[in-house]
């Protein structure tokens, strides 16, 4: 078997014409650590027939040195400009010293008085002091340069917060910096003790909060950060996981007494049906089950609850499209919250729910556009009057979060749902970007207005 580079991306072979060199990893157990850690490999063994080649040397070829640059390998496809840059003019800065160690060893050997040495010795020495100050003075201009751009730079950033707080709410749905930070904070308190990955732990959360927002291909992710494709999909999947355990909480169902002393109504929520696009699944009954005869599309569907006050309080797990809004509010929960003397509004006519709502003592009143009428009966027309300011939010929440999180309204792909027999779609990774986009949705401020 022929030598081949066990670098990422590197596909140079060993060849007689070529001036390509390939070494073995170290022996030494420190040395080889650090080669492997500058590979950046995730759960890689290498072997004795393990080849590194040249091409990965800022130099050309590796050092036995350890104060040399090349002593590790720096250069890969994934290593930035700014890296390249600092590691070529670390090699560079390494050969001026050892010029300049050579000078003084040769001016602290001589016998004689500096002044008794040759002519040609002495213009020697000097001009390798005139080129050493050039340098010096070239990298000292390059930092003052470097330092006042970084200052004004600073400058601008803290001047314009709002500005940097706009392109935080474009690239991540979140309001400000602080509610970031806080998120942060919260989140990654679990992830501490995981594998570190080739990002830090919030340019992770940054990746993920850019998937949900807009919808950003695993491709692209992995070429904005620097990172392969793979790695960009296991930090999300990684991240979807405990964002949906810690942010759940912030799906709140709310308390009577807190509605009475906030609304002074019996409105505990608005309940709709919210339908996501997917790929049409494997298998004929998956697909049946999946087909939604009002969008004319493979979808799933979940019943979402929205307070009075535009927070949603409860989204039920998914189920396949097909299945009517009825069996959706009989199935998932959500009248099993409810306490007798409760209102519940519905956008969608949910006649099975009004029938089970009766067992509490609940009363479900539902849109009189929904079900096809032209106005309220005398009945009804007391709750929509009561919640009238709320009932007007509630296609807008849903709206919100479909504007607000794209993959929402992207037609997502079929190996992430998975539907049972009886319909109910397997909880996966679909049910944990909802639930986590529901949370994020209710961190932001919500479009009620207030009753100051």
């Amino acid at each position: 078997m022929g030598k081949c580079c066990c670098a990422i991306n590197c596909k140079n072979r060993f060849n007689k014409y070529s001036q390509i060199s390939f070494y073995r990893l170290p022996k030494s157990q420190e040395k080889r650590r650090k080669w492997i850690t500058a590979i950046g490999r995730l759960n890689w063994n290498p072997t004795s027939e393990t080849w590194l080649c040249s091409s990965h040397f800022v130099s050309g070829k590796k050092s036995n040195d350890p104060h040399h640059p090349d002593y590790v390998p720096s250069v890969f496809s994934f290593t930035s400009p700014t890296e390249y840059h600092l590691a070529f003019n670390n090699v560079d800065q390494y050969v001026r010293s050892l010029n300049l160690q050579e000078f003084n060893n040769t001016a602290s050997n001589k016998d004689g008085p500096v002044l008794q040495q040759s002519p040609e010795g002495a213009h020697s020495d000097i001009s390798l002091l005139h080129e050493l100050i050039r340098y010096l003075k070239s990298k000292f201009l390059s930092l003052g340069y470097t330092f006042h751009g970084l200052e004004s730079q600073l400058d601008r950033d803290s001047t314009d917060s709002e500005n940097f707080d706009c392109w935080i709410k474009f690239f991540t749905g979140l309001p400000n910096v602080p509610t970031v930070l806080l998120l942060f904070a919260y989140v990654s308190s679990p992830l501490t003790e995981k594998v570190k990955l080739s990002l830090r732990p919030v340019q992770e959360l940054f990746l993920t909060l850019m998937k949900l927002r807009l919808d950003f291909s695993e491709e692209f992710l992995g070429h904005l950060f620097g990172i392969r494709r793979t790695t960009a999909a296991c930090v999300f999947r990684r991240w979807i996981h405990v964002m949906s355990i810690k942010l759940h909480p912030l799906i709140v169902w709310p308390g009577r007494k807190y509605l009475l002393r906030s609304l002074k109504l019996n409105c505990i929520c608005i309940i709709d049906c919210f339908e996501v696009f997917i790929e049409p699944p494997k298998g004929l009954l998956a697909l049946s089950q999946t087909w939604s005869a009002y969008k004319q599309r493979n979808t799933i569907k979940y019943v979402v609850s929205i307070t009075p006050q535009g927070s949603i309080s409860f989204v039920s797990k998914a189920w396949g499209g097909c299945f009517t809004n009825e069996h959706l509010v009989e199935k998932c929960g959500l009248l099993d919250k409810l306490l007798p003397g409760d209102l519940l509004l519905a956008h969608c006519p949910f006649a099975t729910a009004e029938e089970h709502a009766d067992l509490f003592c609940a009363e479900v009143v539902g849109s009189p556009l929904a079900e096809g009428e032209k106005q309220l009966r005398q009945r009804e027309l007391g709750g929509f009057q009561e919640a009238s300011p709320a009932k007007t939010h509630t296609q807008r929440v849903i709206g919100l979060l479909r504007e607000r999180f794209s993959i929402l309204s992207s037609t997502l792909p079929g190996s992430l749902v998975r539907v049972w027999p009886n319909g109910e779609v397997e909880r996966s990774l679909v049910d944990k970007i909802m639930t986590t986009c529901c949370a994020l949705c209710n961190l932001c401020e919500t479009i009620v207005p207030s009753s100051d």
